[in-house]
């Protein structure tokens, strides 16, 4: 943490990030089936170029994650990038380096999925995850049908019950109206879903995300415990973010970012 802070101490007001609500160059990640700690970070000055945070996260994660796949190389020189890459922080360590995927190159990204058995054709990618010695992850936005994106994960039948808790979250039905992304990671499939899309506030985000956790057999402690001063509206804003439900052969969980607060 302290390696990936030092940029931004250094006297200047920080330019906002598009990474969190607010503008905060770092999300935490709380996930319903573990406590371990998970952030993402700007890996240098919100601002900085695209090649300046690109050379910043490779230091931090140790490896190049571009030495190898012409497509992460030609992703992380194209001009015209929003906000170049982040890192992925787990157990203590960056890991991981999300990389924009800015418009020359959406195609490119869709034809490497398709290679990799994801005929998706109801998403626009957005990013994509790079990890050592792993296959890319993709996200992105999703652009129609959910059934052909959970279908082409093998996924279709796990469908409703991730619906029926985005029903539950957003306290409503039909949820077709949301802005959702979506995530591949292998054949696990990730729904993201905006905090201010789904509840009226913290103190609401809180008391549906628990109970949403416990009815598929999660305790969601670390969350809960860290969220406590949450249960009374904050004069800075909301501090809830993306919530994600995730879904893989076997089990459903779900996930919340939250920007740094004071509690």
């Amino acid at each position: 943490m302290r390696q990936i802070a030092r940029p931004w101490a250094e006297g200047r007001p920080l330019a906002p990030s598009l990474l969190a609500p607010g503008g905060a160059p770092l999300e935490l990640t709380f996930c319903s089936d573990t406590s371990e700690l998970r952030y993402t970070a700007e890996p240098a000055l919100p601002d900085a170029t695209p090649d300046v945070k690109w050379r910043a996260a490779c230091a931090l994660v140790a490896f190049d994650p571009a030495a190898d796949d012409p497509l992460v190389d030609a992703l992380r020189r194209t001009k015209g990038q929003r906000f170049g890459c982040w890192v992925g922080v787990r157990g203590g360590r960056a890991h991981k380096v999300y990389q924009e995927v800015a418009p020359p190159h959406v195609e490119a990204v869709l034809v490497r999925m398709r290679a990799e058995g994801l005929a998706v054709k109801a998403m626009r990618p957005l990013l994509i995850g790079i990890v050592a010695n792993g296959p890319l992850e993709y996200y992105g936005r999703v652009t129609g049908s959910l059934h052909d994106l959970f279908s082409a994960a093998g996924l279709a039948r796990r469908l409703p019950a991730v619906r029926a808790l985005l029903t539950f979250l957003a306290g409503r039905s039909p949820v077709d109206d949301l802005h959702l992304g979506i995530s591949y990671r292998g054949r696990t499939i990730t729904l993201f879903a905006k905090s201010k899309e789904l509840f009226r506030g913290d103190e609401d985000a809180r008391g549906r995300l628990l109970t949403g956790a416990r009815q598929i057999g999660h305790d969601f402690g670390a969350y809960k415990h860290a969220t406590r001063a949450l249960q009374r509206p904050r004069a800075d804003g909301d501090v809830h973010g993306m919530v994600g439900i995730t879904a893989d052969r076997d089990a459903l969980r779900c996930s919340v970012g939250l920007r740094p607060f004071v509690p």
